[in-house]
């Protein structure tokens, strides 16, 4: 019955995207990771990063012109890997991606025809690199005590997708957890013109707990609330408790309209003692 119920959802996901084009994928319309200390942007994790305007967070010059071309029923190359499931008869994650109940609300919508004045209902969102682990997946990109080893003691020898030496090189689109981020002011500028159509607010990182721009975001809610919104954090739950005190008082704070409910991912890498 439980493989019947999924097999309905992928069809009947299968004709609603048919009804708008033969390419269509709602995550181009309903679904965002912004990665603000990298000034960085995905849709989906199988597409490369585009760079963000902090002008247009969601409607760059790049976005607008991939759901031109979705809209038009064309493939485009960065989507390959659902092109090519598809033509091995799999289910891809462009039809999963558009099963999420948020884009299942777009595309009973005359929005998705639309290719500007989007709101993403699912944005996961990270402010900083900072982070007090090292875990060996991760990269200095995304973690500042991997930066700090790396930047003294030179790059993992591990493999060579491991802290090499390129993830160093900020540029002018790597910014630390103190420095002046555009992106993240840019954010927060768009945030209440968005508010009222965000389902799911995720935090990533970096520790999200860690990251000094968090309160600002939170705070952020109090003057425009949004009474369905879901907010989860991607935390390792190992900070020390004097900030997560402060994190549960942020919280306490808010008006019970600000949000629906709160729930935190976690990490389990580890097993016995160690891992309780």
């Amino acid at each position: 019955m439980a493989d019947r119920k999924i097999y309905q959802t992928v069809e009947s996901t299968k004709q609603h995207l048919e009804t708008v084009s033969p390419t269509f994928c709602a995550a181009k319309w309903t679904q965002v990771l912004f990665q603000l200390h990298l000034g960085k942007l995905h849709n989906c994790c199988l597409t490369p990063a585009q760079k963000i305007d902090p002008h247009s967070l969601f409607e760059s010059a790049q976005l607008v012109k991939e759901r031109a071309e979705f809209l038009a029923g064309n493939k485009i190359k960065e989507c390959s890997a659902c092109w090519d499931a598809e033509s091995k008869g799999h289910v891809s994650d462009r039809i999963h991606k558009s099963s999420d109940p948020g884009s299942a609300e777009l595309l009973k919508s005359e929005k998705k025809f639309q290719t500007k004045n989007i709101a993403p209902t699912y944005i996961e969102i990270s402010l900083s690199n900072r982070c007090q682990f090292k875990c060996a997946y991760c990269s200095p990109e995304n973690s500042s005590a991997i930066y700090k080893e790396i930047s003294e003691f030179g790059p993992y020898r591990a493999s060579e997708d491991s802290g090499y030496g390129g993830h160093l090189k900020r540029g002018e689109n790597f910014y630390l957890d103190n420095d002046e981020n555009p992106y993240v002011d840019a954010f927060i500028n768009w945030f209440p013109k968005i508010s009222n159509e965000v389902k799911v607010l995720r935090f990533t990182g970096g520790e999200p707990l860690l990251s000094h721009r968090l309160f600002d975001l939170l705070d952020l809610l109090k003057n425009y609330p949004s009474p369905g919104l879901e907010l989860i954090f991607n935390s390792n739950l190992g900070i020390q408790p004097k900030i997560l005190d402060q994190f549960i008082a942020k919280i306490k704070s808010l008006p019970q309209e600000c949000f629906q409910r709160i729930s935190f991912v976690t990490s389990i890498d580890g097993w016995g003692p160690g891992a309780q």
